[in-house]
């Protein structure tokens, strides 16, 4: 660890008001033991304003899962304040990979291979090391895959923890994960009966009718991270990745009406300050390829579209629906659906107040309105 110092509190205490700035009340993710003691110490000197959600990283990419599960306890829903930082899962290492590595593991094979980037037409298993070894998942007997993060992950559920924070983009990735969550079920010798949250997927990119249909299986017991990668593609020597390596394809990503008619835990998942709550919501609903955020974002003239393009429109969700996303399904990911995400009697006094009204802003303009207060635990945190 490198030294904490008071410039790694203020830094730390800055990027959180960031976030405070542009709406957002709550941040998860996987996080480093490192990083949640930074967050432990802003809270006891009484500078913690923003909700922290970790899931924790001790067991991810270790061989020594085992061990180090049978040594602390289970802490999920441990907390600090009324509740400032609450640990909410842990996390295992990713299945695959991303656009700009050629990594996204899909069912269906990719339209092209960026020479640049590389990566096979499936993608990359990082469980199975597949760049290196040349393994596939299919190629692996259960004893072996054991030994990938997947016996991690067994072993996370015989003990009694969630996981969260997961990486997970392409359709194959999310089917490796599922089956070994459902297997986790199934387990003979669980020692801690009953979890206290719920499986959490990130990013969630590419869904196809197998992965729809075990998330189904799996029902309320996993929630889903929808990502903002159409929007924002990621750009390789002038190149869209998403775009070269897709084509029309990108049509079928992030099927959010049929994620939604499915019955699936499904909400927008953030990132970045730039790209706040009411950017992804015009994203969705308009399903528009925009570059503009709040503060505007910085591309090159060779890679901005030369006018916005509309990617599965007949994927688009109304604004309701999509601040829906934002605010209870979001608490949902996260397991906190009772205290979070609506403005109810007994739930913390969390809240955000906008610069025009959102019921009737027109649809393109929705990620101009500014947050102008920002309220959390009943605290003005923000004020513009």
């Amino acid at each position: 660890w490198p030294e904490l110092t008071d410039q790694t509190f203020a830094e730390q205490e800055a990027l959180n008001n960031r976030f405070l700035r542009a709406g957002v009340t709550t941040v998860t993710g996987h996080a480093s033991g490192y990083t949640v003691t930074i967050m432990s110490h802003l809270f006891h000197q009484g500078r913690l304003t923003l909700r922290i959600r970790p899931a924790l990283d001790f067991v991810r990419q270790t061989p020594l899962a085992d061990q180090f599960l049978r040594r602390p306890p289970n802490l999920v829903n441990f907390a600090l304040g009324d509740g400032m930082l609450r640990v909410v899962a842990a996390a295992v290492g990713p299945a695959d990979g991303a656009p700009d590595d050629g990594g996204i593991l899909t069912n269906e094979p990719k339209a092209k291979v960026h020479p640049t980037v590389g990566g096979s037409p499936y993608g990359r298993n990082k469980w199975t090391g597949s760049t290196f070894t040349g393994r596939h998942w299919s190629d692996l007997s259960a004893a072996e895959r054991r030994q990938t993060e997947a016996g991690t992950l067994l072993l996370l559920r015989k003990h009694g923890w969630n996981i969260g924070g997961n990486h997970n983009m392409g359709s194959q990735a999310a089917r490796i994960v599922l089956e070994t969550l459902a297997e986790g079920e199934r387990q003979p010798d669980i020692k801690v009966k009953t979890m206290l949250g719920r499986n959490a997927l990130d990013h969630n990119l590419i869904w196809d009718a197998t992965t729809i249909g075990l998330a189904k299986q799996l029902a309320t017991s996993v929630a889903f991270g929808l990502n903002a990668e159409l929007w924002n593609p990621r750009i390789v020597r002038g190149d869209e990745m998403i775009h070269i390596q897709y084509s029309d394809r990108i049509d079928r990503m992030q099927p959010v009406k049929d994620l939604v008619a499915a019955g699936l835990a499904v909400h927008f998942e953030g990132g970045d300050p730039e790209e706040p709550p009411l950017w992804r919501i015009e994203r969705f609903v308009t399903r528009t390829d925009r570059f503009e955020t709040r503060t505007e974002r910085r591309r090159s003239a060779a890679a901005a579209p030369a006018s916005p393009r509309i990617w599965g429109a007949d994927q688009k969700v109304d604004r309701r629906q999509a601040l829906r996303m934002v605010t209870i399904d979001a608490a949902r990911f996260i397991s906190e659906e009772q205290m979070l995400g609506s403005i109810e009697r007994g739930k913390y006094a969390d809240m955000v107040v906008l610069s025009g009204n959102f019921l009737i802003a027109p649809d393109e303009q929705l990620s101009q309105l500014e947050p102008v207060i920002t309220i959390v635990g009943g605290n003005v945190v923000y004020e513009r």
